[in-house]
């Protein structure tokens, strides 16, 4: 149980620290101040009147507070459950009946005027609460909670379903994370993640066992958080490196001699021994090495599929991204590290996990130690789908192992779109190579049960009609059986905002149909 180290290993640090920005100001904690802070947090919840396996609301954005309150309810053996911000439309009282929570802490001012309910907190007052808790000569045993937290999907396919979250699976992360990525004590990692995706909690957890700083910081604040910090490791979702990849292009294509450095550092990279490469990576692509703050060395993604020209980009500038494999249900199932990757898999199997295929090609995974046990009641149909009866867990998504056991995917089985021919097509590989094109932004594929495939496009600046249709002529010469009929052309892109994009930037296929229906029907 290695979760009751983790207010033993923040005490025993007095050198790795943590940071954020809050108020305009740059805060740095050392590990040992942070544990003086959590035993204050403990001591209050204590005097609240909690008991073990008390469920703990958190609906917030990410700030150091949400970091106390996390870590007092691991220690203490209560259920925390963390919800995305403006998951629902619940307001707190519905939220805090229909999740049997004790107490709901939240950062939305707008609602602290008008809220009564004594069990219901703004979470910025928590350090303000705490500030005149005694905690001199008191012990914190730990308690453990075989079920300690409760996360949601990201709503891809309608209503947030909830999960149990067990502490093996975590700890069984935590235990091989630092190892595997080869971080030390020197190492920074910079957390962009919401708090409310296990993943992000995952890392502070590791950084904490493993004496790793750590920064949290958010996506909109990514290039500044770069400079301030100068992290040596990030993760994200693939749509943000995408985008990144994009604008790094743009720039050097913008000079003559540096795309014809690029061009030939590619072609000779092989030839160069390793110190020579690291060398010229940084003098040729000092620009792109300034843009991460100088420092990062390890780049990291997963949650959606990727283009593997952008794999390959971030490899030859010298700061290598690893594409990663996994699901909140089961956990991480494989992973690309340094030393031991190759770019289009997702990498070699994590942990103590066996994969098997079904007949259809579907992953499933036995494990010992799986992220979840289950969905919440409501989701019964759900848990026999994931959670089957034979012990295996299906991941939904198809793929293969290679003769070297790295592991690829093709798609996902709820996304496959089978045509009235019979013709199975996965649209991801297609839609990233389109998206890859210097006409299109964004695209979704749709055509089930339909003779052929409509694209819904999102078309870069002063591009026309022309030049779509021949990016789409060019695909359908060697696109096999995917071939593309006729294409929808659509102002909005696909964001978060408009409902189109998941939390986790993956596309949301169910709403951009549903959006778009009418006018798709008319283009058959």
């Amino acid at each position: 149980m290695i979760f009751g180290q983790i207010l033993h290993s923040l005490e025993n640090n007095n050198q790795s620290t943590i940071e954020f920005y809050r108020h305009k100001n740059k805060i740095k904690k050392k590990f040992s101040d942070v544990a003086y802070d959590v035993k204050k947090v403990i001591e209050y919840l204590k005097d609240l009147n909690i008991e073990l396996l008390d469920r703990i609301g958190i609906n917030s954005e990410n700030c150091y507070e949400y970091v106390l309150l996390d870590l007092a309810c691991l220690h203490l053996g209560l259920t925390s459950v963390h919800f995305h911000k403006n998951h629902s439309n619940c307001e707190f009282t519905e939220i805090m009946e229909k999740h049997t929570l004790k107490f709901l802490f939240h950062d939305d001012i707008i609602y602290d005027d008008t809220v009564t309910n004594n069990n219901i907190f703004l979470i910025d007052n928590l350090l303000q609460n705490v500030d005149s808790v005694d905690i001199s000569d008191k012990s914190y045993p730990f308690q453990y909670n075989e079920k300690f937290t409760i996360v949601f999907s990201s709503g891809t396919t309608g209503e947030p379903k909830g999960m149990w979250i067990l502490s093996d699976g975590i700890e069984e992360f935590c235990s091989c994370f630092i190892k595997r990525y080869k971080l030390t004590s020197e190492d920074k990692i910079l957390n962009t993640l919401p708090f409310s995706i296990i993943t992000s909690r995952m890392y502070l957890y590791s950084c904490i066992l493993g004496g790793i700083n750590i920064v949290f910081s958010y996506t909109e604040e990514l290039s500044n958080s770069l400079q301030l910090y100068k992290p040596t490791f990030f993760q994200s979702v693939p749509y943000l490196f995408e985008g990144l990849y994009k604008s790094f292009q743009g720039f050097i294509k913008s000079s003559s001699y540096k795309y014809i450095c690029y061009k030939l550092f590619c072609i000779l990279n092989p030839l160069f021994p390793d110190s020579l490469k690291t060398l010229l990576q940084r003098k040729l692509f000092k620009e792109i090495h300034s843009f991460w703050g100088g420092k990062m060395r390890i780049l990291a993604t997963g949650s959606a599929p990727i283009n593997k020209k952008v794999l390959i980009f971030f490899n030859n500038v010298g700061i290598p991204l690893y594409e990663a494999y996994g699901v909140t249900e089961i956990g991480i199932i494989a992973t690309n590290i340094p030393g031991n990757f190759k770019i289009g898999s997702v990498g070699r199997i994590f942990g103590n996990k066996e994969i098997i295929f079904d007949k259809n090609k579907q992953i499933l995974i036995k494990t010992r130690h799986p992220f979840s046990s289950g969905y919440l009641d409501d989701f019964d149909e759900n848990n026999s789908h994931v959670f089957r009866d034979d012990g295996l867990m299906a991941t939904g998504d198809v793929g293969y192992l290679d003769k070297e056991g790295y592991l690829f995917l093709n798609g996902r089985i709820k996304d496959i779109i089978i045509l009235l021919n019979g013709n199975k097509i996965f649209p991801n590989k297609a839609e990233i190579e389109l998206e890859n094109s210097n006409a299109i932004e964004q695209c979704a594929l749709f055509g089930d049960n339909k003779p052929y495939l409509i694209a819904v496009i999102v078309i870069k600046k002063n591009i026309d009609y022309n030049s779509i249709d021949n990016v789409i002529k060019k695909f359908n010469e060697t696109s096999g059986d995917c071939q593309i009929k006729n294409f929808l052309i659509i102002q909005d892109g696909f964001s978060l905002e408009n409902g189109l994009l998941s939390l986790n930037m993956k596309k949301n296929r169910i709403s951009i149909y549903q959006k778009y229906k009418d006018q798709i029907d008319k283009l058959y």
